[in-house]
């Protein structure tokens, strides 16, 4: 009974001192949203396509589209972790620059910085073994 008690305590600590957000509970549990963040270093401007691959039968999927100017930062909040597509173009289409088939895991910061030459992704918090890890077209975040 004092356990329980000295645990709905510290949770209450916690909980008012904005150490244990509900959101940090839902990532603590896989059930929280996860980031997608892109920055466009290009001189021209683009279109982002973000889609859900893996949609449960009883809904559809979730997504958007960011249209980006150059130097544009936009960020998109996943609320169902899962397997998403990340596809950039060139504003008028007529360019693929390239994609990503993306896992996105309770409380993953993503982020995609594009610029003239490549696309670059890293997930917050974690360090590439390689440089190709990097680079959207090698990455093993993209897989």
């Amino acid at each position: 009974m004092g356990g329980c008690f000295a645990l709905a305590l510290g949770g209450f600590v916690a909980y008012k001192a904005q150490i244990l957000t509900p959101e940090s509970l839902m990532n603590l549990v896989g059930l929280g949203p996860g980031d997608i963040e892109v920055v466009n270093f290009r001189d021209d401007s683009m279109a982002v396509s973000i889609l859900q691959l893996d949609v449960p039968e009883d809904s559809g999927p979730m997504g958007t589209s960011l249209d980006m100017n150059p130097y544009d930062v936009r960020r998109w909040r996943v609320q169902n972790p899962g397997r998403y597509r990340v596809d950039f173009v060139t504003a008028d289409g007529a360019a693929n620059l390239g994609g990503c088939t993306l896992t996105v895991r309770s409380g993953n910061y993503y982020q995609f910085v594009t610029m003239p030459e490549t696309i670059v992704i890293r997930l917050k918090g974690e360090t590439p073994e390689t440089g190709a890890d990097l680079v959207v077209s090698s990455s093993t975040l993209c897989r």
